[in-house]
């Protein structure tokens, strides 16, 4: 008689099933208890364990198991690894090669099947079999323990047979498990204990029957797992097959009887029984590790079936509290029943009841937390957007709510939501209807919206940002009203009906603007009947003095005391008049100048030589053809010439010897002898450029009839006569008048010699002035326009506009440096492209040497600065008078948004370009003008970067500070509020009653107090933004409320807060660490490092910032359009700037392009800057591109700072 045993293990599998670690250390320890000649006492000859085989190498072993055995051999069979079931519910043992289909289908030639089994033990002559599988039938997981695969089959009908048993670790319907916490699986555990100690022993015969054994395991596993029944099936004397031996009772099987003898109900262990086994463990020699081992193993099933219980008992009495916290008689009836049921004593199911209350309590106070939660989350924002709804998860995870719970408390603050956001839509519609009857609204009429606020039980923050949100709507289309009035009355000066391309501006003006039809009309006909009765009077004057002027010219003084007197009846402007007068009288002496000429001509000729030559004849015909005479005054002009003179002189006595005979001489003349012929040439090219300017500008038709006013188109033709000395106090200077508040006396005399003319002298002091201080851009430019003078140079004319305020020398002026340090930049490099490096005149001048020259088309730029004060009237007599002067032909400026806006349309009235480098508003986006463009970007082209900063720090809300009435503040911010609460931001900007910036007693502490209220109401992180305009103290009350807010915020300023100014009032880094600014150019990352370089040779530093970048890119923008011009005028130059492939490369900010429909530049870099700590020149901190943490990862050179670090 012979005992047999094959053990398998498969722990590793393919892609589809679970690694199963535990398998092959189950066969290892069985294998260990076989050969144990004291229990199994198997020959290990006999015992195969075969680990993780494929499916031929377990068939072929399967198969030698049973085959070629005696009668009375007991063969026995462990499996340990997955088992599965196919369609037909027939059961497959998995080998390391078991795999299934894409659908989870199993592929039943790589897997064992039992019917192989069952014909392999058929065939066996033993008697004795016994199967052992520890597997199950579904690859599913249950309760944290990993699970073997499942499903349903029949065992008995599978491997029953004759003389054999079968023992599984789970009925055919449920999961087998891997204990996480062993070695080895739950079932192979438990059965190696009742092997290994004896202690399946249950009939104390000295040995373990496959029945015990199965009686032993299967109860120590309901101890573990109660929901699973391991299973036993025999056939005739398969119940009684005995498979080890038990061994020796030793000291410590003894103990372990003892300990169970002394163990209550909960698997303690009393004081009292703790000194019995003490003495026991002493007597038998036990050493205190065994005994603790042996009582943890007997002790905690017990235990667990206590924790089991217990916990039965808290669900149940859970269940019962749910819905009343005090039980009912009959409730607590019951409880006491399961409490008997489960054994559990009263101080047990106190604590628990306890327990459970307290519980109870707590998760309600967690729906009472979520549905605020919730309820704040709608407030903010309805739909939820998905980053909300990600929110909201994580706070459900952390409250541990049930999903039923959820879905009720979101349902019902849903349905309050809606409820209460119809009531706000209702009360948006009776706001509507009120302001419709009266704006502003009277007492009476508010009582009566704030009864209808209560009914609707609305709250004030509510119903304030309804009417807020309202009132703006309607104060804009008012402003848009405004806006159409004004550019109506602008474009028809209430004077002309518009027509044609007018008419069609206009339409799309108000189109753009959004205005009714009906409101357009309302607007304008008014001052269309106003229109039409000036009309009537022009008509009417212009018949009076076409009357006059063709009685007597000129007229006499009664005549023109008359016509004076019909003027100031007649209610007509003084330039209306003249453009009536000038045309007629201009006619009337540009024809009698003409006669004049010719008879000057033939007189000249007449006294040379008469009769006239063939050759003078011909030259005065084609006089009289250019001058465009008729032949009857020609011939008029001639015969009184004659009849005065009525004996032609040979020689004239005044013209000198050496005279040729086809010069013409002029008696009493102030010109010099002039060529007949080189005089008929000039006044042709002098008409063709009339004719010129007249195609490209009809509008400028009745301002060259007189041919006084033909210098304008041939300015650049002929010499400008320079007015000296030159006007001074005007602030507007090519050199004469200083206006910034650098004064050295080197300056000073430089430009008292300029207002003289004296330009030598002028050059040589402007050169000292340099010298003394190399960082004065006013200097650089006005030693550029001297050199050009006192060389005599061919140049073009530009002007910058910059804002110094003249009554407050305090003032920081210097973005009005930084302006004119760009536009000098250019300047230079221009200029010095003229001169030979030899040249007297150029030596020691800026650049030499060091910059690379590059005229414009063998020209050179002059450039006159104006300074508009930072006052808008002041800035539109300045622009006036810019307009006025013909040699400027583009003019870049303004920097701030206010005196652009102030100053545009004067411009272009004149057709005079304007290209700011600091405006960002978006009025001029909106309402495009044909003469502007910026090489900065727009505050739309800003919202962007804006918004997706929020969103990375997770916030929804932001509050607004700003300069109400501002041209920029205000468009920054309704612009940015209409970008922040679209997709995919789903965001909302409100703004404080203390908003205003520009307020002269703005409070920021008042301020902070209503910020905080807010966040304490919407229960989230609320972002500022801070658009202070340039004007006043503005930008110095942001800085307080940064200061104030304490790095608590997160602080989003406008590009003007990155100032000198406000590094100045930086003593403390800990209020700016949350401070960032958008910037449209940083130095630390310009595209351009050429610019740099030559910025470092000019200025000596290389310290530059986005103002003198954009001002330098502004006139490198202007210049290539003077470039692209052999004749340029004002007309074509805008023309250049506004076509669509207008591009020009080599920008201090990278290539330069405009937008042909509203000048806004194309592609515009924006990238946030903050404050770090860095002690530089005049300063402890300076702006870096946010990409750097410090100055040192900027590459920034410091000194040790003084100023304390950051509270940590």
């Amino acid at each position: 008689m012979a005992k047999i045993a094959l053990l398998i293990g498969v722990s590793e599998y393919k892609l589809g099933l679970n690694p199963l670690p535990a398998a092959v250390r189950d066969v290892e320890a069985l294998q260990k208890v076989l050969l144990n000649p004291a229990i199994g006492g198997f020959a290990e000859s006999d015992v195969v364990v075969l680990k993780n085989p494929d499916r031929q190498t377990m068939e072929e072993a399967i198969e030698t198991l049973f085959t070629g055995r005696s009668r009375d051999d007991l063969v026995l069979l462990f499996f340990s690894g997955h088992g599965i079931k196919d369609d037909a519910g027939k059961l497959f043992l998995a080998t390391c090669g078991t795999r299934k289909t894409p659908q989870g289908e199993l592929i039943r030639a790589t897997a064992v099947q039992s019917s192989f089994i069952q014909d392999s033990m058929s065939r066996s002559r033993s008697k004795r079999q016994v199967v052992i599988l520890d597997s199950c039938f579904s690859g599913a997981f249950a309760n944290g323990l990993p699970a073997k695969d499942g499903g349903t089959i029949d065992i008995r009908s599978q491997l029953g047979g004759e003389g054999r048993a079968v023992l599984t670790s789970s009925s055919s319907t449920q999961y087998s498990f891997e204990d996480k916490g062993s070695e080895l699986s739950l079932y192979t555990r438990f059965l190696i204990e009742g092997l290994e100690t004896g202690a399946a022993d249950t009939n104390k015969d000295e040995a373990v029957s496959v029945h015990e054994l199965h009686e032993y395991v299967s109860g120590k596993v309901k101890e573990i797992k109660p929901e699973l029944r391991p299973e036993f099936f025999v056939i005739r004397e398969g119940f009684t097959i005995r498979l080890t031996k038990v061994p020796a009772i030793d000291p410590q099987q003894r103990y372990r009887r003892k300990v169970t003898e002394f163990i209550n109900y909960r698997g303690e262990i009393s004081s009292i029984n703790r000194r019995s086994l003490n003495i026991i463990k002493n007597d038998l020699q036990l050493d205190e590790i065994d005994t603790q081992a042996i009582e943890h193993e007997i002790l905690e099933p017990i235990r667990l079936q206590f924790t089991n219980n217990l916990h039965e008992y808290e669900l149940a009495f859970g269940d019962v509290i749910q819905n009343n916290e005090n039980p009912s008689d009959l409730e607590r009836e019951d409880l006491g029943k399961l409490q008997q049921t489960l054994v559990l004593r009263n101080e047990d199911t106190r604590a628990i009841e306890l327990k459970v209350q307290a519980h109870l309590q707590a998760y309600r106070q967690h729906l009472q937390e979520y549905e605020e939660v919730f309820r704040q989350a709608l407030k903010l924002e309805y739909p939820l957007s998905d980053s909300k709804g990600v929110e909201l998860q994580q706070v459900r995870q952390k409250l541990a709510l049930k999903e039923a719970d959820i879905e009720s408390i979101e349902a019902k603050v849903t349905a309050e939501m809606e409820a209460y956001y119809r009531h706000l839509e209702q009360y948006k519609q009776i706001f509507i209807e009120a302001i419709h009857q009266e704006y502003p609204l009277s007492d009476a009429k508010r009582h009566e919206l704030l009864q209808q606020q209560e009914n609707l039980d609305l709250s004030d923050l509510d119903v304030s940002s309804i009417e807020a949100e309202i009132t703006t709507e309607i104060e804009t289309y008012q402003q848009k009203l405004g806006q159409y009035q004004q550019a109506f009355l602008s474009t028809t000066q209430a004077k002309y009906l518009p027509t044609g391309p007018i008419r069609k501006q206009l339409q799309q003006t108000w189109q753009t603007l959004g205005l009714t039809e009906a409101d357009v009309k309302a607007i304008e006909s008014p001052i269309i009947a106003q229109i039409n009765l000036y009309q009537q009077n022009l008509e009417q004057y212009e018949k009076e003095f076409d009357s006059a002027v063709q009685k007597q010219y000129p007229l006499s003084e009664a005549e023109r005391n008359e016509l004076t007197q019909l003027k100031l009846t007649l209610n007509l402007g003084d330039d209306d008049v003249t453009a009536i007068e000038s045309p007629i009288k201009a006619a009337i002496e540009k024809h009698l100048h003409k006669l004049q000429q010719y008879e000057e001509a033939f007189l000249e000729a007449f006294q040379h030589e008469f009769p006239l030559t063939e050759e003078n004849s011909q030259d005065l015909e084609r006089l009289q053809q250019v001058l465009e005479i008729s032949k009857e005054d020609a011939a008029k002009i001639k015969e009184r010439v004659i009849n005065i003179n009525n004996v032609p002189p040979d020689v004239p006595p005044d013209v000198p010897p050496d005279v040729p005979p086809d010069v013409l001489i002029r008696p009493n003349s102030r010109f010099s002898p002039i060529p007949l012929n080189q005089m008929i040439t000039k006044l042709q090219l002098l008409f063709s450029s009339i004719n010129t300017l007249i195609s490209r500008n009809p509008k400028l038709i009745l301002g060259i009839i007189g041919m006084g006013i033909a210098s304008i188109a041939v300015v650049r033709i002929l010499p400008i006569l320079h007015q000296c000395p030159k006007q001074t106090g005007d602030f507007i200077s090519e050199g004469e008048d200083i206006l910034d508040y650098s004064k050295p006396s080197a300056k000073i005399q430089g430009a008292e010699y300029f207002a003289q003319c004296n330009y030598q002298k002028a050059l040589s002091r402007f050169k000292d002035a340099w010298q003394s201080d190399k960082l004065d851009p006013e200097t650089l430019i006005y030693l550029n326009n001297a050199l050009l003078e006192a060389k005599q140079a061919e140049y073009y004319t530009i002007a910058v506009a910059v804002s110094i305020p003249h009554q407050n020398i305090s003032v920081d002026d210097s973005r009005a440096k930084e302006m004119l340090r760009g536009v000098a930049q250019l300047q230079t490099e221009i200029n010095l492209g003229l001169f030979d490096v030899k040249d007297q005149f150029v030596k020691d001048f800026p650049g030499q040497g060091v910059l690379n020259g590059k005229t414009i088309n063998g020209k050179g730029l002059k450039v006159i600065i104006t300074n508009d004060e930072n006052d808008k009237s002041k800035a539109k007599q300045r622009a006036e008078a810019l307009s006025k002067l013909p040699e400027i032909l583009g003019v870049v400026g303004h920097y701030p948004s206010e005196m652009t806006v102030a100053t545009v349309d004067i411009y272009d009235r004149e057709n005079l370009v304007l290209i700011s480098p600091g405006s960002t508003t978006q009025e001029l986006t909106e309402y495009p003008r044909k003469n502007f463009l910026r090489t900065v970007f727009s505050v739309e082209q800003q919202s962007p970067a804006i918004a997706k900063f929020l969103q990375e720090k997770s916030i929804k809300k932001a509050v607004s500070f700003y300069s109400e009435g501002s041209p920029f503040s205000d468009s920054f911010y309704k612009s940015f509020r209409n970008f922040f609460k679209q997709s995919p931001f789903y965001g909302t900007v409100a703004k404080v009653n203390e908003f205003n910036l520009r307020k002269p007693n703005f409070d920021e502490k008042k301020a902070i107090q209503e910020l905080r209220r807010q966040e304490e109401i919407t229960a989230t992180e609320i972002g500022l933004l801070l658009f202070p305009d340039t004007i006043g103290n503005a930008q110095n009350n942001a800085i307080k409320l940064i200061k104030l807010n304490d790095g608590q915020n997160w602080v989003i300023g406008s590009w003007g807060l990155r100032s000198p100014n406000t590094l100045k009032q930086v003593d403390n880094l800990q209020p700016f660490q949350k401070f960032l600014i958008p910037v449209p150019w940083d130095s630390l990352t310009s595209p351009n490092q050429d610019f740099l370089k030559d910025v470092k040779n000019l200025w000596g530093t290389a310290s530059v910032n986005a103002i003198t970048a954009l001002s330098y890119d502004a006139t490198l923008a202007l210049t290539k359009a003077l470039e692209k011009e052999n004749n340029p005028t004002r007309i074509n130059i805008i023309e250049q700037l506004k076509a669509p492939n207008f591009s020009v490369d080599g920008g201090a900010t990278g290539t330069i392009e405009f937008n042909p429909d509203n000048g806004d530049r194309k592609n515009p870099s924006v990238e946030f800057v903050h404050i770090v700590e860095c002690r530089k020149e005049n300063f402890d901190f300076a702006f870096v591109p946010i990409k750097y943490s410090t100055a040192k990862d900027a590459g920034l050179t410091c000194l040790n700072s003084t100023k304390k670090p950051p509270s940590p």
